[in-house]
């Protein structure tokens, strides 16, 4: 079982790939804008250079890293709070950890599901602009 320290280093490991994660969904915005308001020419095709589309989709799949992480932590704390009240070290509920672990899981299927949109819509030839 992670130690308590353990956890709250992991949390802020993913409160850093997630501000990482929406960085990157910023600058694919700011690229969809420039784009669409005809501020810079249409980008060359350039193999190192990522189109806002692909922007979009690597930012996605960074924050869903960023929340399996968090998702981690959540479920490790629901099963830290079950071994105290089992062993009768603590008395307090266990509800909270419920909704906490289930929204956990929640968030990282949703957000799972809207990577895999993403990331089809940058898959498609010409894709240049992604709204999500």
């Amino acid at each position: 079982m992670p130690r308590e320290i353990d956890l709250i280093k992991l949390e802020e490991t993913a409160a850093i790939i997630l501000i990482m994660g929406y960085l990157v969904f910023y600058t694919s915005a700011k690229q969809s804008e420039e784009l669409e308001l005809e501020i810079q020419p249409k980008p060359e095709t350039n193999a190192t250079q990522l189109n806002p589309a692909q922007l979009t989709a690597l930012s996605s799949w960074i924050r869903v890293f960023g929340i399996v992480l968090l998702t981690y932590i959540a479920i490790a704390r629901f099963n830290q709070r079950v071994q105290s009240i089992q062993s009768g070290q603590s008395s307090s509920s266990i509800i909270p950890n419920i909704y906490i672990t289930s929204g956990s899981i929640i968030s990282l299927v949703g957000f799972i599901i809207l990577t895999i949109g993403a990331q089809l819509r940058a898959n498609e030839p010409g894709t240049n602009i992604t709204l999500i």
